[in-house]
């Protein structure tokens, strides 16, 4: 939160920065927000059109991003207790 920059927040449509950073194909931000920061599975949830930061990479023809991103999310729910 450094200069008053809350990277954590999340938008009315439940976006975050990860969300943007996916959508722009901006690897190196998206592994800094979950890594360092420290985004976790709230930040890789769905948004209100149904779109998780994965989705919205592969849309955008970052494939590879996406596993990445599916990967870690899958990491980060299983950490907060919502997988079985």
């Amino acid at each position: 939160r450094a200069h008053g920059l809350d990277v954590a927040l999340l938008n009315r449509n439940g976006h975050s920065a990860l969300h943007k950073a996916a959508i722009k194909g901006q690897w190196p931000v998206c592994e800094w927000l979950v890594r360092t920061v420290g985004l976790g599975a709230a930040h890789m949830r769905p948004d209100a059109d149904g779109n998780t930061p994965a989705r919205m990479a592969r849309c955008e023809g970052h494939s590879e991003l996406a596993e990445w991103l599916d990967a870690e999310a899958h990491v980060a729910a299983n950490a907060a207790g919502q997988l079985a």
